[in-house]
C-alpha cells in the first residue's frame, strides 16, 4: 500500500519537481532514494539506475551509513519536518536542507521529500560582511583621526585609541561616563571638557552635523588645532540617539594652509576638510585642485597629483549648462582597487563654462554594504515568518492587514490575497461581535495602544470554512518609516484546551474515585464492627428464646431483636456489597432469562401511570456472576428510575444490548469502572426514564452511602448497584440533565468462552 501511495505521489508532483533548479529527491522510509529531479541528477553526475534504490547517506554524501548531521531518519521516525544546514564536500558546498514527511491518505507515513538549497553564495557574502566589519573597526581603531560614540546624554559608548590619547585617557575606564566625570580623571585643563560638553550639547539640539574648528593650548603642551565633526543621531521616533563625534588634528595642516595664495583661509578649510571629495577639474580635463578627501579615497600622497591620471575619465561626461549630474558608480584607484562612489558634477559657473567643472565624490562603500544587509536581513526575516508555525499578522492603523505568513494561511484558511488590505476584525470575528469591534481601528490609530499590547490574550475567531477556534494573541507596537504597526503572534491553542480540559476531568474523576474507595474502606470497617456486634445481639436474643424460664412476654421482645438484627443484616450486607466484599456465588449467568423472570415483579415496582418497556434482543452472551446479586442491582435501578418520575407519569425502559468499551470509554468522566476493567466486549444494562434528572453536584454523590435526594430512603440503593458492578469487575455510566431524565448503564464483561443463550 506505502508503495502504491508513493508511486501516486510521484506521478503527482515529478514533473513540476523537474523544473526546479535545487536538488530534490524522494525517499522511502528505508532511506533509499526512489525518484529524484535533474538538478539533483546534475549534482551528483548518475544516471537513474545509479541512483534509484541506493540510500541517500550513500548517493549523496558518499557515506555508507547515515551522517549524524543528516536528519532524513529523524524526520521518517518521528513524522515531522526536520531543516538544517549543512557543508557537503562531495556536492561542493553549503547547503539549506529541509526534509519533510510523506503521508498516505490514512496518515501512514510512505516517505519523505528532500529539498537542498545551495547557499554558498550567502556563505560567501556573510564572510565578506564579517571581514569587512573587521576592517572598518581596525580603521576606526587604527586611524589617526579621533572618533568616539555618545549616547544622548552625552556619555561615552566607544572611543578609539587616538581620542584616548589625545584627552589622556588611556589609563582609564572611560565607558559610560560623562564629559564632566572624565575631566576629573584627566590631567588636562577642565575648560576643554567644558567645551566638549558644550559642543555635544548643541550638536544634540540640532538636525544636521555640527562642524567646528576648535584650538587647544594647554598649558606645557604644544597648541593642537582639531577639525571636529559631531554628527547627531536619532531613534525612528525622531527623538535623540547620541553622536558620532570626529575630530582631526589639523594643527599641521592649519600651518600649510596659511601657504595657500591660490585660495581664501575660509576656502581652504572648507574644501580641505570637508568630509567627501572635491575635484576641480579644468575645460580641458586637467586637475587643478583636490581637497584631502580625494587623497586619502585614492590612497595617493599629497603633492602626488599626477597619480590621478585618468579620473577625470571616470568622471565625465561634463554636465551640461544648469544640470547637475548625480550617479553610483565604482571607481579605480590608482593601485588597482576600487570603491562605491557617488559622485555628483556641475560647471563652475553655469555662465561661463570655459572655467571648469566641479566634482564632489561620497564614498558609499558602507552605504552599499549596509544596503546589501539590509536585503540579507530582509530575506532572513521572509524566511523565518514564512517557516513559524504561528501566525505572524502585521496590521496598520487602521486596522487593515499588510503581512500575513503561511502559517496565518494555515491557521485561518485564507490566502495572502484574500487576507492583505482586509480589516482583521472583521475577517477573523464572528459576524455577531462586528458591531462592537468596527471601532478598534479608528481607537488604536489615535491612541496608538491597546489594552491588549504586551499581553498574552486568548480569543474565540472564525477561520474561512466557519470554524471556530481558539487563538493566544501577543501584539506589539513597532515603528516602520514614520509610520506604527499592530505585529501580532498568533497561535491556535484549540487542541491544548481540549487536551487540559481532558485533564482536568480525569483529575477531578481520580479524586472521585480515589473519594469513593475511601468510602468503600470506611463501609468495610463499619460493617464489619456492626456485625460483630449484631451477632452477639443475635446470639444473646437465642439465649433468651431457649431459657425455658423466660416469660413469653420477654421472648416476645427477644423475636423482636432477632427481626430487628436481620434487618440491621441486611444493611451491613448491603455496605459489603458496596464495598465489593460480600460473599458472592459466581457462575454462568442467562440475563436475559433473569430479566424475563424479574418482568412481573419490576412492573409492580412502577407507577401504573407510566410507562414500562424492556427490550430484550433474541440472543444474548452470558456473563459470570451471583444472579441474586445482578437481580437486587437491576431492581434497584428501575426503582430508582421509577422515583424519580414527575408524580408518577413518564416512562422507563429497560434495555440489554452487546457493546464494546475502549480505554477511552472506561477512563471518561461519566463513567466509573472496576480497577480491574479492561477494554473489550462487555453486556449492557441500560436503564433509561424520563423523570426529573440530576445536577452535576447530584451526579458526583449519588454512590455514597446514605446519600438521598428523597424525603423517605437511606441512600443505598445506588450504593449496592455499584458495589454489584465492581464486583464483576464491570462498570457503570450515568448521563443525567435536570428535567431531562436519567441514563445508567451497568456494563459486565464476559468472555468468548462463555456460551450464549
Amino acid at each position: 500500500m506505502s508503495n502504491t501511495a508513493l508511486s501516486a505521489f510521484i506521478n503527482k508532483v515529478s514533473r513540476t519537481l523537474d523544473l526546479l533548479f535545487d536538488p530534490i529527491f524522494i525517499i522511502d522510509p528505508d532511506l533509499k532514494i526512489v525518484w529524484a529531479n535533474k538538478a539533483t541528477k546534475n549534482l551528483v553526475v548518475t544516471e537513474d539506475d545509479a541512483l534509484y534504490g541506493t540510500f541517500c547517506h550513500e548517493a549523496i554524501h558518499g557515506k555508507e551509513t547515515p551522517i549524524d548531521t543528516c536528519l532524513a531518519k529523524t524526520c521518517i521516525e518521528k513524522k515531522e519536518h526536520r531543516a538544517f544546514t549543512i557543508y557537503e564536500p562531495k556536492l561542493g558546498g553549503w547547503f539549506n536542507i529541509n526534509i519533510s514527511p510523506i503521508f498516505d491518505d490514512h496518515d501512514n507515513i510512505i516517505g519523505a521529500i528532500h529539498i537542498a538549497h545551495d547557499i554558498n553564495a550567502l556563505k560567501r557574502y556573510q564572510e565578506e560582511l564579517k571581514e569587512t566589519r573587521e576592517i572598518l573597526s581596525t580603521i576606526i581603531e587604527s586611524s589617526p583621526d579621533l572618533i568616539c560614540f555618545k549616547d544622548r546624554n552625552g556619555r561615552l559608548i566607544e572611543a578609539n585609541k587616538a581620542y584616548l590619547d589625545a584627552f589622556e585617557l588611556s589609563h582609564i575606564h572611560y565607558k559610560g561616563k560623562k564629559t564632566t566625570e572624565l575631566a576629573q580623571l584627566s590631567p588636562l585643563p577642565k575648560i576643554i571638557f567644558d567645551r566638549c560638553e558644550q559642543l555635544d550639547q548643541e550638536a544634540l539640539s540640532m538636525e544636521t552635523p555640527l562642524h567646528t574648528v576648535e584650538r587647544f593650548d594647554p598649558p606645557g603642551r604644544a597648541e593642537r588645532v582639531l577639525d571636529v565633526l559631531k554628527i547627531p543621531l536619532f531613534n525612528p521616533d525622531g527623538s535623540p540617539k547620541g553622536l558620532i563625534v570626529i575630530g582631526r588634528d589639523i594643527t599641521e595642516l592649519e600651518s600649510e594652509h596659511r601657504a595657500i595664495k591660490e585660495l581664501s583661509k575660509r576656502q581652504q578649510a572648507i574644501l580641505d576638510h570637508a568630509p567627501v571629495g572635491i575635484v576641480f577639474l579644468s575645460p580641458d580635463k586637467d586637475t587643478i585642485f583636490v581637497n584631502k578627501k580625494v587623497i586619502e579615497l585614492f590612497f595617493i600622497n599629497e603633492g602626488n597629483l599626477e597619480d590621478l591620471h585618468g579620473l577625470e575619465g571616470q568622471l565625465y561626461p561634463v554636465p551640461e549648462i544648469g544640470q547637475t549630474v548625480v550617479r553610483e558608480k565604482i571607481i579605480q584607484r590608482p593601485d588597482g582597487s576600487r570603491f562605491w562612489a557617488r559622485i555628483t558634477g556641475a560647471l563652475v559657473d553655469p555662465k561661463e563654462p570655459q572655467k571648469g567643472t566641479i566634482w564632489i565624490i561620497e564614498d558609499i562603500e558602507r552605504e552599499k554594504a549596509l544596503l546589501e544587509e539590509l536585503k540579507r536581513n530582509e530575506y532572513t526575516f521572509r524566511s523565518i515568518t514564512e517557516l513559524a508555525s504561528d501566525a505572524i499578522v502585521l496590521i496598520d492603523s487602521f486596522g487593515k492587514i499588510t503581512f500575513w505568513n503561511t502559517a496565518a494561511q494555515k491557521i485561518f484558511g485564507y490566502s495572502k490575497e484574500e487576507a492583505i488590505g482586509k480589516d482583521l476584525h472583521l475577517l477573523l470575528g464572528p459576524v455577531k461581535v462586528h458591531k462592537n469591534i468596527k471601532d478598534a481601528p479608528i481607537n488604536f490609530k489615535i491612541n496608538y495602544d491597546t489594552k491588549l499590547i504586551k499581553r498574552l490574550s486568548q480569543f474565540s475567531v472564525q477561520t474561512k470554512e466557519g470554524k471556530k477556534i481558539t487563538v493566544e494573541l501577543s501584539l506589539s507596537i513597532i515603528n516602520l518609516g514614520g509610520n506604527r504597526y499592530a505585529l501580532g503572534l498568533i497561535r491556535d491553542v484549540t487542541e491544548r484546551l481540549k487536551a487540559e480540559e481532558e485533564k482536568r476531568r480525569l483529575n477531578e474523576k481520580a479524586q472521585k474515585m480515589q473519594f469513593l474507595d475511601s468510602l468503600s474502606i470506611l463501609a468495610r470497617g463499619i460493617a464489619h464492627d456492626f456485625n460483630n456486634l449484631l451477632m452477639g445481639i443475635s446470639g444473646f436474643a437465642d439465649l433468651i428464646l431457649m431459657d425455658s424460664c423466660v416469660p413469653e412476654k420477654i421472648k416476645g421482645y427477644a423475636k423482636k431483636i432477632h427481626e430487628a438484627v436481620k434487618t440491621a443484616s441486611s444493611l451491613t450486607q448491603t455496605m459489603l456489597a458496596y464495598t465489593g466484599e460480600q460473599c458472592f456465588i459466581r457462575r454462568p449467568v442467562d440475563v436475559r432469562k433473569l430479566i424475563m423472570d424479574m418482568g412481573p415483579t419490576i412492573r409492580t415496582q412502577i407507577p401504573k401511570t407510566a410507562d414500562f418497556k424492556i427490550d430484550l434482543p433474541d440472543k444474548l452472551p452470558m456473563i459470570e456472576g451471583d444472579p441474586i446479586q445482578l437481580t437486587r442491582a437491576v431492581n434497584n435501578l428501575v426503582i430508582n428510575a421509577a422515583e424519580s418520575l414527575d408524580n408518577g407519569k413518564g416512562s422507563v425502559e429497560l434495555k440489554v444490548y452487546v457493546t464494546r468499551l475502549t480505554q477511552k470509554d472506561i477512563m471518561a468522566h461519566d463513567c466509573i469502572a472496576s480497577s480491574e476493567a479492561e477494554p473489550g466486549w462487555y453486556l449492557c444494562i441500560s436503564c433509561t426514564d424520563t423523570g426529573k434528572g440530576m445536577d452535576e453536584q447530584t451526579i458526583k454523590r449519588i454512590f455514597e452511602p446514605f446519600y438521598t435526594t428523597k424525603f423517605f430512603g437511606r441512600g443505598l440503593g445506588l450504593t449496592l448497584v455499584l458495589g454489584v458492578v465492581k464486583a464483576h469487575k464491570g462498570a457503570i455510566q450515568i448521563k443525567s440533565r435536570p428535567k431531562y431524565g436519567s441514563c445508567f448503564r451497568l456494563f459486565f464483561p464476559f468472555s468468548s468462552k462463555i456460551f450464549y443463550s
